[in-house]
């Protein structure tokens, strides 16, 4: 299903069935895909609830397909087009001899770990940092639901661009923040500069398997 969805994902069908509904031939022609075998991966879409037939071999978007549009509000795309990349793949496919072992897919296929990896692959960490960003609605919810005391300063460990740390203060007017990563993720940690709460997060970079900030409440 991960795969169905990632590829759904790669051939922009999603953005494709935004505006209007769109039959089989007319998609075909769009993502340059051969009609039969698309009309399999679309049954496979529908049984997934991710689109709707409308007519025959004629498909409308659904709330679900909503989620994975580009550029749709907390969207789903960039996580979805993680969980289709190669070294993903690779890692998964060691997912037996990882749990005989103990020892990760990542190092089984790759010999590092995850963070090197993505430390020597910048295009592979820029789509890895976007896919946890595309996870904001989970975040707000989890934001929303937790009581933080007031006046104490949150640690976000391993926290990405920051877009829960800034949900978590928006809500919250007293709490400080400490986004703590990767050097090459606070680097780009755009989130935080956008969201209005940059006053009240600090930003500090560093190996969370060697150290972490003090001085947290949380």
């Amino acid at each position: 299903m991960a795969r169905a969805i990632h590829v759904a994902v790669r051939l922009g069908l999603p953005d494709l069935l935004a505006n209007r509904p769109k039959e089989l031939s007319e998609l075909a022609l769009a993502t340059a895909s051969d009609e039969s075998t698309l009309y399999r991966l679309l049954r496979c879409l529908k049984d997934l609830r991710i689109i709707r037939e409308t007519a025959p071999r004629c498909y409308s978007s659904t709330p679900l397909s909503e989620q994975l549009q580009r550029d749709g509000s907390d969207s789903l795309y960039w996580l979805a087009m993680l969980y289709g990349e190669e070294w993903q793949l690779r890692a998964g496919e060691r997912l037996e001899d990882s749990i005989r072992t103990g020892v990760s897919g990542m190092r089984q296929a790759f010999g590092t770990d995850l963070w090197t990896y993505l430390n020597q692959y910048p295009k592979s960490a820029e789509l890895y940092n976007r896919a946890l960003s595309g996870l904001g609605t989970f975040n707000d919810q989890i934001a929303s639901v937790y009581d933080f005391p007031e006046g104490e300063v949150v640690i976000d460990i391993g926290g990405g661009r920051g877009d829960f740390l800034a949900r978590i203060l928006a809500r919250n007017p007293t709490v400080r923040g400490v986004l703590f990563d990767r050097n090459s993720v606070i680097a780009s940690a755009g989130i935080v500069a956008n969201s209005g709460c940059g006053d009240r997060i600090s930003l500090v970079a560093g190996d969370f398997f060697e150290s972490i900030p003090p001085n947290g409440d949380i």
